[in-house]
């Protein structure tokens, strides 16, 4: 777990890879008294598998028992995915939102009224991630990651 400190708020960032991973963090989070939102960052990138099945095994009906949970965000390449996994464990989608790159969503979630951010990426995501936190702690706005992950997910036609 990576601990920062962006706009007076505390973000923890932990890398899940597998379904027991993912479980144990979502437990951790619902055992969490503050005020919190969550990002949840699913990639498929060939480092990451691009079979992203997994997070059907995995315990996300652990958020049911959070309190405090203002919203839930996802991005990443496949955040459509991982969004339908949470609302077929149960939770309201009333506050679900989800956002075409990381660099948005950290644009939403940073500005929330909440004590606590956790981010839960997947391995590609993660170093993506630290680029545009470590941005932000210094003040230097978007990062060439920034255009680097524009060009990555972008999708061109097949030929």
């Amino acid at each position: 777990m990576e601990n920062f400190v962006i706009n007076e708020k505390n973000v923890k960032v932990v890398l899940v890879k597998n379904p027991i991973s993912l479980g144990e963090v979502l437990k951790i989070l619902a055992m969490d008294d503050s005020k919190k939102s969550l990002l949840m960052i699913l990639n498929d990138n060939p480092a990451d598998g691009a079979d992203v099945s997994w997070i059907w095994d995995a315990e996300i009906e652990n958020v049911v028992q959070a309190k405090n949970l203002k919203n839930i965000h996802f991005a990443g390449r496949r955040p459509h995915d991982m969004a339908l996994r949470f609302k077929y464990a149960g939770i309201s989608t009333e506050n679900f939102h989800i956002h075409e790159n990381i660099d948005l969503a950290l644009d939403k979630i940073i500005y929330e009224d909440v004590e606590t951010i956790y981010i839960l990426p997947t391995y590609t995501a993660l170093f993506h991630l630290r680029e545009l936190l470590n941005a932000r702690i210094e003040g230097k706005g978007r990062t060439i990651s920034y255009f680097r992950e524009f060009l990555k997910n972008l999708k061109l036609p097949k030929s």
